[in-house]
C-alpha cells in the first residue's frame, strides 16, 4: 500500500540521518562510538546536551543545526505516519465490520456455518458452488481473516452464544451447520439454535453414533459422522471400487459432469400432474429419476414410468450438470 511505502521510506530516512550523524561525531569530532550514538540520540530527541569539546568550527555548528532540523522533522513526520497508519487500520477495520454487519442484516434464507476449520472451509466452498450464502462463525481471528479476504461474511465469537447467533441473523436463516469438533458444544449449539428458530434446518457434525442420537434429540435434522463415513469409504474402495467411483462421479469428485441433484415440483412446473414417462425428463433433459420423495416424507425408489408427479414432490435425478441447471432455471 501507498501508506506502508511512505512509512518505510520515512523510517529509513530517520535511520539514515542518525547514521550520518554518528559517523560525523565519530570521525570528524573524534568522539567514541558510544559517545557518538549518545550525542545523536539526545540531539534528534531534542533533549539537548553540553557542547562536545570537538565542536569548534562553523562547519561543525552548521552540521549540528542540520542534524537537529532533519532529525527532529523527519522523526516527527515518522511518528505522525505511524499514528495515522494505526488509526487508518482501525478505522478501515471498523468500517468493514459495520458494512459486513449491514450486509448480514439484509440476508434472508442464508446458511450459518459454526466452526470453520478444515471441514468448515470445504463446507463454505461447496455451499457457494450450490448457490447458497454462508455466514461463518468462529473464535479464531486468523481463520476468519482468511475467509474475509476471500469475500465471505464472517463473525468472530462463540457460536453457542445467543447474541452471536442473533448477529448472524438466525431468525432469518434457512439452515445452520455445526462443524464444531466438540460434541458437547455442538449439542448445546443445536439446542440454542432450535430454540431461536423452530423452522431452521440444522445439520450437525458428530463423532460417533452416541453423539448422533443426542444431537437428533437436541433438534438436529441431520447428523454427519465423518469418522464413520471415512471408514466406510475406505473399505468400499477395496471391496466395491466401481461403486465408489460411481458415487464420486455423482458428487462432483470426478472430471465428468454427471451430478445427482434434487428438483422440487412446483404447482407451475410443466410436468406437475403428469406421469413420469409423460414428463419427458429423460427425452428432453437426459435425466434418470432415481427416486421421488412425496410431501409426506415417503420415498419411492426406482419409480415406474406411470408414477404420477404432483406439486410438492422432490425428484432425485441423475444427469449432466448442464442439463440439471437448465431445468432448474426453468422451474425457478
Amino acid at each position: 500500500m501507498k501508506s506502508d511505502r511512505r512509512l518505510t521510506n520515512a523510517v529509513l530516512f530517520v535511520l539514515g540521518v542518525c547514521f550520518v550523524g554518528i559517523l560525523y561525531f565519530r570521525f570528524v569530532l573524534e568522539e567514541t562510538w558510544v559517545e557518538s550514538v549518545y550525542y545523536v540520540a539526545i540531539t534528534v530527541s531534542t533533549i539537548g546536551f553540553e557542547t562536545p569539546p570537538g565542536l569548534n568550527t562553523p562547519t561543525d555548528m552548521i552540521f549540528l543545526i542540520a542534524l537537529i532540523v532533519l532529525g527532529v522533522s523527519s522523526g516527527a513526520y515518522t511518528v505522525t505516519l505511524v499514528v495515522a497508519h494505526i488509526l487508518e487500520g482501525e478505522l478501515a477495520h471498523h468500517l468493514e465490520h459495520r458494512k459486513m454487519q449491514k450486509t448480514i442484516q439484509r440476508l434472508s434464507g442464508h446458511t450459518i456455518v459454526c466452526g470453520i476449520g478444515r471441514v468448515g472451509r470445504l463446507i463454505a466452498r461447496d455451499l457457494e458452488e450450490y448457490g447458497h450464502t454462508p455466514v461463518l462463525i468462529d473464535k479464531d481471528p486468523e481463520l476468519l481473516e482468511e475467509h474475509r479476504n476471500e469475500g465471505r461474511l464472517v463473525i468472530q465469537g462463540d457460536a453457542t452464544d445467543e447474541a452471536v447467533l442473533e448477529q448472524a441473523g438466525i431468525e432469518r436463516a434457512a439452515a445452520l451447520i455445526s462443524s464444531i469438533p466438540s460434541d458437547a458444544e455442538s449439542v448445546f449449539l443445536t439446542l440454542t439454535a432450535r430454540f431461536m428458530n423452530r423452522k431452521i434446518r440444522i445439520v450437525a457434525r458428530g463423532s460417533d453414533e452416541s453423539s448422533e442420537r443426542k444431537l437428533k434429540r437436541a433438534g438436529a435434522n441431520a447428523v454427519i459422522l465423518p469418522n464413520l463415513i471415512g471408514g466406510r469409504r475406505m473399505a468400499q474402495a477395496i471391496a466395491q471400487p466401481n461403486v465408489m467411483d460411481f458415487v464420486d462421479l455423482t458428487i462432483g469428485r470426478s472430471r465428468h459432469s454427471l451430478r445427482l441433484d434434487e428438483l422440487t415440483v412446483g404447482e407451475d412446473a410443466p410436468f406437475a400432474g403428469k406421469s413420469l414417462i409423460d414428463s419427458a425428463l429423460r427425452q428432453d433433459y437426459g435425466l434418470i429419476v432415481v427416486a421421488v420423495r412425496r410431501p409426506s416424507g415417503k420415498m419411492d425408489f426406482n419409480p415406474e414410468g406411470t408414477t404420477l408427479l404432483e406439486a410438492g414432490d422432490v425428484l432425485i435425478a441423475l444427469g449432466e450438470a448442464e442439463e440439471l441447471d437448465r431445468l432448474k432455471a426453468k422451474l425457478a
